[in-house]
């Protein structure tokens, strides 16, 4: 049979005595016999119960709504992404970072960088993390980012359906005989505390792969769960489907639970509740896994509970659990083939790719592109200062000067200062308008780009700020301009060029009144 054992409590046994002098393994419902492949989890005296339900979806939760870069690499045969959050976080000492393979999650952080801008210092930190591994950055953001939503969003890893056996025993019996019992008046009350009643005939909701007939089922939290119950099932359904079941829950009417008696179950299910009423709507809970399933939360208080905080704790347990089994051998296997199969099919939509480029344009063209925007108080706009710059670095080394200008980007808007020649603390005061309706703010940078002009051989690179144009956003709504202005730090890109000084920014909203024309000016 299958080696169990129970779970282990998640903080140290403060208080070996109940305070109210009761014995601890009053509250325990598996028998004590010695197994060595068994611990009985004892509970905890001053735990306090926390239901919360740990998500596996990771990615959606932490990034699908604010501003992030997907990045796309080769380890072997296998592909990976890491997710890298682009506003820093003072917890993490810079950027929130989620390595995503076909065996799931591991998150870490990246440092901010003095010197580099965020798309750059995150690219070269993860070269240098996987040295060995191709590694580039999505520039379709949102469109990939949509799609590995829907991969781990369908991924059964991060489902929100759950089935669970549910059987009805007494102390002493096998599986062969507790699929025998008729169930009491206190299981069926049982039932109806973990979910209601439902004719599967016509039912177009999860099913659980049950056919027809009746069965349990429960709305809880964001998930659906089908319950199938031993009492309602025949023997070729109790093979079938409780035998197949990861999760378990044993209604015990009396007495304790000989947990080597279940090894009947085989080998898929992993995962233990058992139950048994000890009163007028009081329950006592115990919990057990299979011994390869690592530790999960929560903590099981020594105590009794009345029937909705039992289910609640049952099935956060076992929902926890359930997603612990998942990288756990042996069941985890049946998850990285799939998922990695999924993973690299997404991958594979999405080859190295170059970032847009925005050309300058003929001031004829230009003016036809000039838009004339009609907006009210509540207009979705941004108004952009580049008020003036200082330190910048010397390019033209005969004259010791440069002759900068700046090119300001938000989506695929995109607009230039005039050049100052001869300039390093150049003053430009120049303003110019976004118009946000059709932007994804989520998917969205502020980008500014100084340039030293050139007659002849192109435009020499002085440095970029990248802002996420939510914290723009948020710069922009502050009272006065002296708290929308700051100085930022021009950083270096991928290339070797020479970067020096700061340029001086104002973010700022526009209030107009109806009909009032605003000229969208310089625009690339």
């Amino acid at each position: 049979g299958q080696q169990l054992r129970s779970t282990p409590p998640l903080m140290e046994q403060l208080d070996q005595e109940s305070k109210n002098g009761k014995d601890l393994l009053e509250y325990n419902l598996i028998e004590d016999d010695n197994y060595s492949t068994l611990v009985i989890e004892e509970g905890i005296t001053e735990a306090i119960l926390d239901l919360t339900v740990e998500r596996t979806d990771l990615y959606a939760d932490w990034f699908m709504h604010t501003r992030h870069y997907n990045y796309i690499g080769k380890k072997g045969d296998e592909h990976f992404i890491v997710s890298v959050a682009t506003i820093p976080l003072e917890e993490y000492g810079g950027y929130r970072a989620l390595y995503t393979d076909k065996r799931g999650y591991n998150e870490f952080s990246l440092e901010e960088s003095d010197e580099l801008s965020p798309p750059a210092s995150i690219l070269t930190q993860l070269i240098q993390l996987y040295p060995d591994c191709d590694v580039y950055r999505v520039h379709e953001e949102k469109e990939f980012a949509h799609d590995f939503y829907a991969v781990e969003h369908d991924n059964p890893q991060n489902g929100n359906c759950m089935k669970i056996g549910v059987i009805c025993c007494r102390s002493g019996q096998e599986i062969s005989d507790m699929f025998l019992n008729e169930p009491s008046e206190q299981f069926w009350d049982f039932m109806e505390i973990m979910g209601y009643e439902i004719d599967l005939d016509g039912w177009t909701r999860y099913r659980g792969d049950v056919g027809t007939g009746k069965t349990y089922f429960s709305e809880w939290k964001d998930m659906e769960i089908i319950y199938h119950l031993a009492p309602k099932l025949d023997s070729e359904g109790h093979r079938r489907l409780i035998g197949n079941d990861v999760l378990q829950i044993f209604f015990l009417e009396e007495g304790l639970l000989n947990a080597n008696l279940i090894s009947g179950l085989g080998t898929v299910p992993q995962i233990f509740s058992v139950v048994q009423p000890c009163g007028d709507n009081e329950y006592k809970v115990s919990f057990f896994n299979n011994k390869n399933v690592k530790s999960f939360g929560p903590a099981l208080p020594l105590q009794t509970f009345d029937g909705a905080t039992m289910k609640d704790l049952v099935l956060t347990k076992l929902r926890n659990g359930y997603s612990m089994t998942k990288k756990c051998p042996p069941l985890n296997r049946l998850f990285y083939l799939p998922r990695g199969d999924h993973i690299n099919e997404l991958v594979s939509n999405y080859p190295p790719s170059t970032p847009p480029e925005y050309k300058v344009k003929k001031k004829k063209e230009a003016k036809k592109i000039k838009k004339l925007l009609f907006a009210s108080e509540e207009s979705n706009d941004i108004k952009v200062k580049v008020i003036a710059a200082q330190d910048l670095a010397v390019k033209d080394k005969l004259t010791g000067t440069s002759d900068p200008y700046c090119c300001l980007y938000i989506g695929d808007q995109a607009y230039k200062t005039k050049a100052h020649k001869r300039k390093l603390d150049p003053f430009w005061h120049e303003e110019f308008f976004f118009d946000l309706d059709t932007v994804d703010i989520v998917f969205t940078d502020f980008v500014l780009q100084c340039y030293d002009w050139n007659r002849v051989g192109g435009s020499s690179f002085m440095g970029e700020v990248v802002i996420p144009l939510e914290v723009a956003l948020r710069i922009s709504e502050e009272i006065t301009a002296t708290d929308q202005q700051a100085w930022y730090r021009l950083k270096k890109d991928m290339s070797d060029s020479n970067v020096n000084g700061d340029i001086l920014i104002e973010f700022g909203r526009i209030k107009r009144e109806i009909g009032k024309k605003v000229k969208f000016a310089n625009m690339l």
